[in-house]
């Protein structure tokens, strides 16, 4: 009888579920450490699952645990930031976490440089910004909206500094 050579051991990049499996625990068992201590925790769920699927997507460098990672995560955010502000700027705090989520898609696949990634994050991302900014800021809405061409200047600089000119 030939007995078979063990089988090589596989590596977290050939097999990423290991990894997000053991990701998840450990996350889940540090998430309910940390209710132990913190009353009110129910207000990181939306956090949590948003950077668990964050971590997905480190590992498997796939867009589709990227968006809702992102969104999520900035929501998340927003909801545990929400206790440290006041009446007035609550939901401009809320709208910057939100447009940081969108932000967040673009930046990220660009880091990892997706080919499913689009400027798409830039356009609510960037309205999310604007109105967050003006509620946190308690500016004349109709001053602020004066402000709007700011935006078309800055996405056209961000798609042109995406290609540049031919080089002779």
């Amino acid at each position: 009888r030939r007995s078979s050579p063990p089988s090589p051991r596989r590596s977290p990049r050939s097999d990423p579920g290991g990894l997000v499996a053991g990701l998840v625990i450990a996350g889940l068992g540090l998430f309910f450490l940390v209710g132990q201590v913190e009353p009110d925790i129910g207000r990181f769920v939306t956090l949590f699952i948003g950077l668990a699927l964050l971590a997905v997507f480190v590992v498997r460098r796939e867009y589709g645990f990227l968006v809702p990672g992102s969104l999520l995560t900035g929501i998340g955010i927003g909801i545990a930031l929400e206790p440290a502000t006041n009446g007035d700027v609550e939901s401009g705090v809320m709208m910057l976490s939100i447009a940081g989520g969108f932000l967040g898609i673009w930046v990220l696949g660009s880091l990892y440089r997706l080919p499913q990634n689009h400027w798409w994050p830039l356009i609510p991302g960037g309205i999310l910004t604007l109105i967050g900014l003006v509620q946190v800021s308690r500016t004349d809405v109709e001053g602020a909206l004066r402000l709007w061409p700011i935006i078309l200047i800055v996405l056209g600089a961000l798609i042109l500094g995406r290609y540049p000119g031919r080089r002779s």
